[in-house]
């Protein structure tokens, strides 16, 4: 069997470009690696990577809702890619001095069979600004979705008396989730914003954004 043998130096050292140079280890023997770009760079300049964000804020629905949802980010059944979640927004750009107590959370549809979401559609930007990537994804607002979404990720609440004039819920002016791999659109399922617990038809008003991969599968 052949065996090749890897050797690195201990501590920082320059070199042309063109010369071969031994891997970079630390004291305790770790290999020393960094980045050159950001983190999705390479992906973002391939195309993989898409933003999407409401362009007015909306009131969320009646819990639990399966129309009128403020924005759906669903992947199509036969997409042939996974949409992996990379980021999720929310501003509160309004409120109603009497909101009633409640939390807002992301929705899941899992079932990969159902019906297709409709909406409206939300044009989406990719992270190479300016390129004509288009992704598979849909990100829809005044959405239908096929059923009663399951709930997934709690992000946020209101509570009545927590309102502050001039200032969203409880002086939050903005909620934010990084993913970071934890949450993968399959092809045929959905993800939505809404609001749990008590129903408040006078919720605050709220703009969303999703930011996502996509990867063949």
């Amino acid at each position: 069997m052949m065996q090749t043998t890897v050797k690195g130096a201990v501590g920082p050292y320059r070199v042309a470009s063109g010369v071969e140079s031994p891997i970079r280890l630390g004291q305790d023997s770790e290999t020393i690696v960094t980045e050159l770009h950001g983190k999705y760079y390479e992906s973002s300049l391939r195309g993989n990577v898409f933003h999407a964000t409401m362009t007015a804020g909306v009131i969320f629905p009646a819990v639990a809702a399966t129309a009128a949802n403020v924005m759906t980010l669903a992947n199509p059944a036969g997409s042939g890619k996974n949409v992996s979640l990379i980021s999720f927004d929310m501003v509160v750009t309004t409120i109603n001095a009497t909101v009633a107590t409640g939390a807002y959370a992301l929705n899941v549809n899992t079932n990969v069979i159902a019906a297709a979401v409709t909406g409206t559609a939300i044009v989406p930007v990719p992270a190479l600004i300016g390129s004509n990537s288009l992704p598979v994804a849909k990100p829809l607002s005044t959405s239908t979705i096929p059923a009663a979404p399951t709930i997934w990720w709690p992000f946020g609440y209101k509570e009545t008396g927590g309102v502050v004039t001039a200032l969203p819920i409880s002086g939050v002016s903005s909620f934010h989730i990084d993913f970071d791999g934890l949450g993968i659109l399959s092809p045929g399922t959905c993800v939505t914003p809404q609001i749990i617990g008590t129903v408040d038809t006078t919720n605050a008003t709220v703009l969303c954004a999703f930011r996502w991969e996509e990867i063949s599968l």
